[in-house]
C-alpha cells in the first residue's frame, strides 16, 4: 500500500503489478485466524479483500481513518483510530469504545503481548488498557506495571511495541529504543549506541 490512493502487487516472480486497487488510501492489511484479509483505510473506514476485490461491509463507522488492529478473542476487533480505540464485532458493529477530543492514537501502535495485555502506543506516553469490558461500556486504563511505568515511558511518544520470542518488550519512542528485559531490567538505546537515529517507528525480529 503506498499511500497515494494506489495499491501495487509484487508476485513471487517478483513483477510489479501497479496500481491494482485505486481511489482508495490504504494503511494496513490484517489476516484473521480464520484467514479473512482486512484492509484498513483512511477516511473510508474497513474493508475485506475476497478475490481479487475489496469490498466494503456495513460498520459502525464508515468513513473512519484506522491504523492498526487486533484480534481480541474469537469474537472481537480491537482497532486504533485517530480519536478513538473502538471494539468491534465480527459484524463491524460498535461493542465498546475509548474516545479522545485529540488525536491522541493517530497512527501509533496496539498491541497485545504473550500474556494478553493491551498495550497502546500514543502521543501522551505508553498505555495498557482495560479489556474486555461489558457491551457498550467505556474502555478504561489499567494502571501501566513496573518497571515500564518510567518516566521516559510515560511521557514519551510510544510509536512501536514488540514482545521478541524470549520475551523481553522492545518500546519504540521518539526518543529512543527502549528494551524492558523479563526480569525488569530496562534498558535505553538512541545514537550513542550506534542507533542512526533516536525516532523508532517499526520492530521485527
Amino acid at each position: 500500500a503506498t499511500n497515494d490512493k494506489a495499491t501495487d502487487i509484487m508476485t513471487e516472480k517478483e513483477q510489479i503489478q501497479n496500481g491494482v486497487f485505486s481511489g482508495i488510501t490504504i494503511n494496513r492489511f490484517t489476516k484473521t485466524r480464520d484467514k479473512k484479509v482486512i484492509v484498513l483505510t483512511d477516511y473510508n473506514g474497513i474493508h475485506e479483500l475476497k478475490d481479487g476485490q475489496l469490498l466494503k461491509p456495513v460498520q459502525a463507522c464508515p468513513s473512519c481513518n484506522y491504523y492498526n488492529m487486533i484480534e481480541l478473542n474469537d469474537s472481537l476487533f480491537l482497532l486504533q483510530s485517530d480519536f478513538s480505540i473502538q471494539i468491534l464485532n465480527k459484524k463491524y458493529e460498535l461493542y465498546a469504545e475509548v474516545k479522545q477530543p485529540h488525536p491522541l492514537f493517530a497512527d501509533y501502535k496496539i498491541y497485545k503481548d504473550s500474556k494478553n495485555r493491551i498495550w497502546a502506543g500514543t502521543l501522551a506516553g505508553l498505555k495498557i488498557l482495560s479489556v474486555v469490558p461489558q457491551k457498550g461500556a467505556s474502555i478504561t486504563y489499567a494502571e501501566v506495571p513496573a518497571p515500564c511505568n518510567a518516566p521516559c515511558l510515560l511521557q514519551a511518544s510510544i510509536k512501536e511495541i514488540f514482545e521478541d520470542a524470549e520475551h523481553n518488550l522492545w518500546i519504540g519512542t521518539g526518543a529512543g529504543l527502549v528494551k524492558v528485559d523479563t526480569t525488569g531490567k530496562l534498558q535505553i538505546f538512541s545514537e550513542k549506541n550506534g542507533l542512526p537515529s533516536r525516532d523508532i517507528n517499526y520492530i521485527f525480529q
